[in-house]
């Protein structure tokens, strides 16, 4: 007898199947290696198959530290990359995964202990939500 998967797996599955990211494969093997952030929300990987480039995490906005419009946002940039290296130091576990198509071919999802990274950090007030388009990280209260 052949064994029914859940509605939901066999969904999971199909999607895996039909993501067509270049940059990154729905595959388990090979995994792209998270090599070092740029900034909190740019990451620079090491696909075995594509060698080293830059990618955004999807669903993350954070302040910049080299094209600033102001120096606050340079200053707030700075802290939040302090806390994500901080963060990713001191995880047991960090996966690179294919983002949702929706989140553009040169972006992927990262997971810091099982837990989403973007959510972590905009939980911590180090980032917003991409999704509300680019945050006045001049301003001198942005609303998270």
């Amino acid at each position: 007898m052949i064994a029914k998967r859940p509605l939901s797996l066999t969904l999971l599955l199909l999607t895996l199947s039909l993501i067509s990211c270049t940059t990154l494969q729905a595959t388990a093997e090979p995994e792209c290696e998270l090599r070092q952030l740029s900034t909190a929300d740019t990451i620079l990987l090491n696909c075995p198959d594509e060698g080293m480039f830059a990618v955004s995490v999807a669903g993350l906005d954070a302040p910049d530290i080299n094209s600033t419009a102001c120096e606050l946002e340079r200053v707030r940039g700075r802290a939040a990359l302090g806390y994500a290296q901080a963060l990713l130091q001191s995880a047991q576990s960090v996966r690179v995964l294919p983002a949702p198509p929706e989140a553009g071919e040169r972006a992927a999802k990262l997971l810091v202990d099982d837990e989403d990274y973007a959510t972590i950090m905009m939980a911590t007030g180090q980032g917003m939500p991409s999704a509300l388009g680019r945050a006045d990280w001049c301003a001198r209260e942005v609303r998270l």
